[in-house]
């Protein structure tokens, strides 16, 4: 059970936050911290700070670390996305960037987002990036290649949102990861985002068993990298919070129910401080703490999944 932790854990200005992160949670991830723009601001210039700050209170207290993300189209700094390079440059930035930071933190983070959000929506083949402009089509592979080199034990993750269910941009990331294992190229498993909407159809949480269980069949983990099920501000939110409880269970007992499924992340813990309502105007309230700290619906209904009730 983990959660991204973002900036009150740094600015120490809500002592609630940190105490609720401590005591309920087994895993973290920054949610900005360990972005290429944030750890490297300028070519060859490395800040670990934050990562290791977040680091020290994961090991302090007991609890695992994913590492996100190592390439991704976004939050690129300005010496990457403006270069003018070739292919073999390229190549050259990339591998030394998930060098350093993967060597860093060797031994240290089970998991690892390899690379971020690289398919297409239509499901249409990669999305148009730096890195498959520039580089070509084969740019996962040398990621993952890379990562595999710099750190032997992580586990190496594709990530991706709307690839949770089945339809064209979850069949293509399957057929990409079942292609690269075909290939002998290094992964060991795909995060489902989980940023979903309220009210999800028994049908459609089927068809997310569905899905992973085929990756099982291909000898690949799945992990529930970033929960988080909004609600639409026009809603009774009384009866909404019901409705999220049970799509919150819902997707506990499968992930409980599938072997190779063992992470269950959420995307923050307190409605007080989700990136939601900034992203999608008229949603909110997608997490299992309401602004002021107390637990919603969603919270005992994931502890009674656990219980196995």
């Amino acid at each position: 059970m983990g959660t991204c932790v973002n900036s009150p854990f740094y600015s120490n200005s809500d002592p609630t936050y940190n105490q609720i992160l401590q005591k309920e949670f087994a895993m973290v991830v920054c949610e900005n911290e360990m972005k290429f723009d944030a750890l490297q601001p300028r070519q060859n210039s490395f800040d670990f700070s934050r990562g290791d700050r977040l680091l020290e209170f994961a090991q302090r207290n007991g609890m695992q670390m994913r590492g996100h993300t190592l390439i991704w189209h976004n939050q690129n700094p300005s010496w990457l996305t403006n270069g003018n390079w070739t292919r073999d440059s390229l190549l050259a930035v990339m591998k030394n960037h998930i060098t350093t930071v993967m060597t860093h933190y060797k031994g240290k983070i089970v998991e690892w987002d390899v690379a971020n959000e690289c398919i297409d929506d239509s499901g249409n083949g990669l999305r148009s990036s730096i890195w498959r402009n520039v580089i070509g089509q084969d740019y996962l592979d040398y990621a993952f290649k890379f990562a595999r080199e710099a750190d032997p034990d992580a586990l190496l993750f594709y990530n991706d949102y709307n690839i949770e269910d089945l339809g064209p941009k979850s069949n293509a990331t399957f057929n990409m990861i079942k292609s690269m294992k075909e290939r002998g190229i290094p992964i060991d498993g795909v995060g489902f985002q989980c940023h979903f909407i309220n009210g999800m159809s028994p049908q459609y949480l089927e068809s997310i068993d569905k899905n992973i269980k085929r990756y099982a069949e291909i000898g690949v983990i799945v992990s529930f990298t970033e929960i988080d099920i909004r609600i639409s501000q026009s809603e009774n939110q009384s009866t909404a919070f019901q409705v999220q409880a049970s799509n919150y269970k819902d997707l506990m007992k499968i992930c409980l129910a599938n072997p190779n499924c063992n992470t269950f992340v959420m995307w923050g813990f307190t409605d007080k401080y989700t990136w939601v309502p900034g992203t999608f105007p008229g949603y909110g309230n997608p997490l299992i703490y309401d602004s002021n700290y107390n637990p919603k619906p969603a919270y005992n209904a994931l502890k009674e999944a656990l219980m196995g009730n």
